[in-house]
């Protein structure tokens, strides 16, 4: 595919950049290879780049993150073999016959792997963009909108449906208050040794009762008070 084609379907929605990048795009597209300079595919590849960046400033990771990480992929340092040289006829690998299976839409550009024109996230980096867009945009829902529109990885979709239900059901646990352990009172050996005390009422009459239950022997004792202040107990 050529980076005329690419830097057409990056820009296909982003309608903020300059005109001169466009009006670049269209003129590579309808000329022909002979008629095509090395100036001219220079100053495509370029602009290619440019809009790279432009994506790359939507997504929570940088540029230099990106390229790194690819390189240190051992899967996707694969995938940009292939892309530059040529798939093999046979894929046997599961993980590699995915990508694979959608070769047309994959390419490198300034060492970056993009599918469809989205950047292709490398596996080391996914934990914390998937973080990222959790926290800027919460639910499923809306961080799939912005995943679609700049990323991707093999069942990204999967991915961010399981972040969401792990961190609602964090969520959940940690709003539970904690159960505390039920202990029996420590037995006692004499009348008095602990008493129980509580306020019942106010009753029928209008008064409030206040009551004292021996630990030891049950006995109960009862006063009566107008209120439940702390005077008048």
């Amino acid at each position: 595919m050529g980076m005329a084609d690419t830097l057409s379907r990056l820009i296909s929605e982003k309608s903020e950049l300059e005109d001169k990048v466009i009006a670049l795009v269209s003129g590579s597209e309808n000329c022909s290879n002979e008629d095509s300079s090395d100036e001219d595919s220079l100053l495509v590849e370029e602009s290619v780049k440019y809009v790279l960046n432009i994506m790359l400033d939507e997504v929570p990771v940088n540029a230099e993150q990106v390229k790194s990480e690819t390189e240190n992929d051992s899967e996707l340092k694969m995938i940009k073999q292939f892309i530059k040289n040529g798939w093999p006829k046979v894929v046997s690998d599961p993980a590699l016959s995915i990508w694979s299976n959608r070769r047309q839409e994959l390419e490198v550009i300034d060492k970056c792997i993009m599918f469809s024109g989205k950047i292709v996230i490398p596996k080391n980096l996914r934990k914390s963009v998937l973080k990222v867009l959790h926290e800027t945009h919460p639910g499923s829902a809306k961080m799939k909108g912005v995943a679609r529109e700049y990323m991707y990885w093999p069942n990204i979709g999967r991915d961010i449906e399981d972040w969401v239900a792990n961190s609602i059901m964090c969520q959940s646990a940690a709003k539970r208050p904690i159960k505390s352990e039920l202990r029996p009172w420590p037995h006692t050996n004499r009348n008095w040794e602990r008493v129980h005390i509580d306020f019942a009422g106010p009753c029928k009459d209008g008064k409030v009762y206040f009551i004292v239950i021996d630990a030891h022997s049950k006995w109960p004792e009862v006063f009566e008070n107008m209120t439940t202040s702390s005077q008048s107990s």
